[in-house]
């Protein structure tokens, strides 16, 4: 074994990195205030991802695929295969069940056995939407795809912004 992974190597730092070129080349998507609000939101991950069950006692880390929408799964003869392992990380199960909606939450519940931490959940969801913001650095070197953050851009301003979890005492 080389070593161990990093917690949520996709959120911190990757997505810290990006947020950087949305305010040397402003997106007409994303307001001075998004920006200002997408900063304080990356700071929230920084300080959570340093110590996470801390914040969510229940937290068990493990290996997770990091990018697991259902195209990242292809249905083959032999069965399914999965593709597309840059994000490989460490951290909770939450992670990798953000945005399958309650149906795919109830489904892994159901498999697993294993009850899924809600509010680590909405917290994981608000760090996926986060990573999509930061994925705007990149729309001016692939403009067919500029259409495609939009929905999720919009889905963002319609939640609280991420706050920090009391710790447990």
């Amino acid at each position: 074994m080389i070593g161990d992974l990093p917690v949520l190597s996709p959120l911190v730092p990757a997505v810290g990195l990006t947020l950087a070129e949305p305010a040397r080349n402003p997106h007409p998507m994303l307001t001075a205030a998004g920006l200002d609000r997408a900063h304080a939101e990356y700071a929230v991950l920084e300080t959570l991802v340093q110590d996470l069950p801390a914040y969510f006692p229940g937290a068990r880390l493990r290996t997770l695929h990091g990018d697991s929408p259902a195209y990242n799964t292809l249905r083959t003869a032999g069965g399914h295969l999965f593709s597309d392992f840059e994000d490989v990380t460490r951290g909770p199960v939450e992670w990798d069940l953000t945005l399958v909606g309650p149906q795919g939450v109830e489904e892994y519940e159901r498999v697993s056995g294993t009850a899924v931490d809600r509010a680590l959940l909405d917290v994981m969801e608000g760090a996926r939407l986060l990573q999509v913001v930061g994925a705007l650095a990149f729309a001016a070197l692939k403009p067919d795809l500029a259409p495609t953050p939009e929905p999720v851009i919009g889905l963002r301003r319609t939640r609280a912004p991420l706050s920090l979890p009391d710790a447990a005492a």
